[in-house]
């Protein structure tokens, strides 16, 4: 019952008690009749009041939930599935087609995979694509191989891959397990995403977010291009840490917070992306782990470390921005696997202080 009913019931109550009542059956010249009139009147006007406000609740909460529900869809559709304006044209057969947002560059496991271990490395890619939680190593590309050499190559094949394909956001690790010596050895794959669909959904919003960086970029000079995708990871103001998941480039395009690998990672798509010939590449600097990329212009290839400028773009601090962007003191890059001159790269990295 209401409040307000059981207010009313009360005071008629009380009036039943009047004394003046009781003698006469009148109170104010009212009989108990119209009072218990007047009573019902009054509970039926105050059901029809609950009653409209509940449907005016319910149709503005009806209404602010449909115009939600319509902000979602458009959301969700920019997000991940409006048309791309710059398509990829990327051959969806190969053994090394993992998605449509890069397309690896296999230099470096034909040059430092045996044939048996590139055959090891595509099944092992098929797995990561597929997205199954383990699979079986094939023993007889590596049966003249002890359980040692065995682990060796697969280290080896999984430092490559992490090279040749930075648009595997979506892996972290593995765990190798053997058991009857080399015959039974299982690899567990590790992923950053807990279920296949949201991977499918982040590879969406990630070929979007790429897409829309394509859209800014002006056909120029290769420099130009280059600058342009420096400028680009800067211009986020990254907060460059160590986080469970920051060493994919997806945390340089969606994300505040990364590493230096992952905007090394970004800046290979993107350079690739805008037809720059350029590499990923591992090494040191200052004697530290780093990851950075290699860039061809037309006098020669350069060191590209977009992670310097990320950092001083974070710290609001403009001297020196340039410095990562065409190589800066390369002596201090140490590179690991890729050989300058055995990989026909130029004698030397040269640094480029000014525009072309």
């Amino acid at each position: 019952m209401l409040r307000e009913e059981i207010e009313a019931k009360e005071t008629l109550e009380k009036l039943k008690g009047d004394t003046n009542y009781l003698k006469t059956g009148m109170i104010s010249g009212k009989s108990k009749e119209e009072l218990e009139k007047e009573y019902k009147e009054y509970k039926d006007s105050l059901i029809k009041t609950k009653k409209l406000k509940l449907f005016m609740s319910t149709t503005f909460f009806g209404f602010f939930f449909i115009i939600l529900i319509a902000i979602a869809l458009v959301f969700g559709y920019q997000t991940y599935f409006r048309d791309l304006k710059n398509k990829y044209d990327i051959d969806k057969k190969s053994p090394y087609y993992i998605n449509n947002i890069y397309f690896a560059d296999t230099f470096l496991s034909e040059k430092h995979l045996t044939v048996d271990e590139r055959e090891e490395y595509k099944r092992w890619l098929k797995s990561l694509k597929e997205y199954k939680k383990s699979y079986i190593v094939n023993f007889k590309n590596f049966q003249s191989k002890s359980l040692t050499d065995i682990t060796a190559s697969i280290k080896k094949i999984y430092r490559i891959m992490k090279l040749e394909h930075p648009e595997l956001f979506y892996f972290d690790t593995y765990v190798m397990e053997s058991s009857n010596g080399i015959h039974s050895i299982e690899i567990f794959n590790y992923y950053n995403t807990k279920f296949n669909l949201l991977k499918d959904l982040k590879t969406f919003k990630l070929e979007r977010k790429v897409d829309d960086f394509l859209s800014t970029v002006k056909s120029t000079s290769d420099y130009n291009k280059i600058k342009q995708v420096y400028d680009y990871l800067a211009n986020k103001k990254l907060e460059i840490g160590v986080l469970n998941e920051n060493q994919n480039f997806s945390t340089a395009m969606i994300s505040s917070k990364t590493s230096c690998e992952s905007i090394a990672k970004a800046a290979q798509i993107l350079l690739k992306r805008v037809n720059i010939n350029s590499r990923l590449v591992s090494g040191t600097l200052y004697e530290q782990p780093r990851y950075y990329n290699i860039v061809k212009l037309s006098d020669g290839y350069y060191i590209f470390d977009a992670c310097v400028g990320a950092e001083i773009k974070s710290s609001n601090d403009q001297e020196d921005y340039q410095k990562g962007m065409l190589a800066f003191n390369t002596s201090d890059y140490q590179t690991d696997l890729v050989n300058i001159k055995e990989e026909g790269m130029g004698n030397l990295y040269k640094y480029r202080k000014t525009n072309e």
